[in-house]
């Protein structure tokens, strides 16, 4: 799904930092319906940085 909207691989998502990442992990949350620690263990991080990151990502809108 994330690899036909953005257009890249989702291994390319998962290896780099930043905002991508930040809006695939709140888009898995908010429209995926995966828990933080689902998304975490997708991502290969642990829950609290899902959190962190959907917060950056909130304070930037």
């Amino acid at each position: 799904m994330a690899e036909k909207a953005l257009g890249r691989n989702i291994d390319v998502i998962r290896s780099e930092g930043g905002e991508t990442r930040q809006i695939v992990m709140d888009a898995l949350c908010r429209i995926g319906g995966l828990k933080g620690r689902e998304v975490g263990n997708y991502f290969g991080v642990d829950y609290n940085t899902v959190s962190v990151s959907r917060k950056r990502l909130r304070k930037k809108m």
